[in-house]
């Protein structure tokens, strides 16, 4: 990660500790696919009447996330309801999209939205899942790559009833894992391919930053060798010196679409 942590910033280089870099106390924060609230939690906030919102699809997230933090505004969105969000027009300083729109099909629709309640002078914060050499090791794609495999070793650990809930006709939230049904799988973006898909939704990008080369095959070690301290310290190591398994991205509004 190139970007150099406040020393105030109590949270260790990452993505969060990135984001936290970029979001003042006093400003009002939409966290689109906020899964549980965990982002919004650890943001520094002046005044609790300020508005910070998490919104997603998956309602047993957000019903997790009003136990774990009870003090949170986080409401469910329902399939296809993001091409109208229930808020005004330039109501929010910051938008968060954290490793979100690699698992949305109407990617489009969907920043043209978030763009229509970002402020005009306000900022488009994301990540996503970068592009590069160890790309193929992602496990978020090996149920689209192997679905015999995958359905088999998922009904095993957790049975048949757990397998359609989450992947397949018995999913409620439309998604297969998390990822949106309509979309087939759990994309990667190169810098010139996220800075194209903001440019068609009326955003400019203003700066680029990443972490980690190695984290999927740490990742892979992690789980069948006995050295999680070491690995857990090269991990570390991988998450400051790199920056291109996860792609970090600031982009404000345009004039105009």
């Amino acid at each position: 990660m190139r970007l150099r942590l406040n020393p105030s910033n109590p949270l260790p280089p990452g993505r969060i500790a990135w984001v936290w870099e970029h979001v003042s106390p006093a400003h009002t924060v939409l966290d689109y696919g906020c899964n549980d609230g965990k982002v919004l939690a650890r943001l520094r906030c002046a005044d609790s009447s300020i508005l910070r919102v998490g919104v997603d699809v998956c309602d047993d997230a957000i019903q997790e996330g009003r136990k774990k933090y009870p003090h949170l505004t986080l409401r469910t969105i329902y399939p296809n309801e993001f091409s109208s969000l229930p808020f005004p027009e330039a109501a929010f300083d910051r938008v968060l999209l954290l490793d979100v729109i690699e698992h949305v099909e109407k990617q489009i629709l969907l920043l043209k939205e978030l763009r229509r309640v970002l402020k005009p002078d306000g900022v488009l914060i994301v990540t996503v899942p970068g592009k590069h050499f160890f790309s193929f090791l992602d496990k978020g794609n090996w149920k689209f790559y192997f679905p015999g495999i995958h359905r088999w070793w998922y009904t095993k650990k957790l049975g048949q009833e757990a397998y359609q809930y989450r992947y397949g006709g018995g999913n409620p939230f439309g998604l297969v894992g998390d990822v949106e049904k309509g979309k087939g799988i759990h994309e990667h973006f190169s810098r010139d391919s996220l800075r194209r898909l903001l440019h068609s939704a009326g955003f400019a990008v203003e700066a680029f930053d990443g972490t980690g080369f190695f984290q999927r095959c740490i990742y892979l070690c992690n789980n069948v060798l006995p050295f999680p301290s070491l690995l857990r310290k090269l991990s570390q190591w991988d998450t400051k010196k790199f920056h291109v398994k996860n792609l970090f991205c600031i982009a404000r509004p345009t004039k105009q679409v």
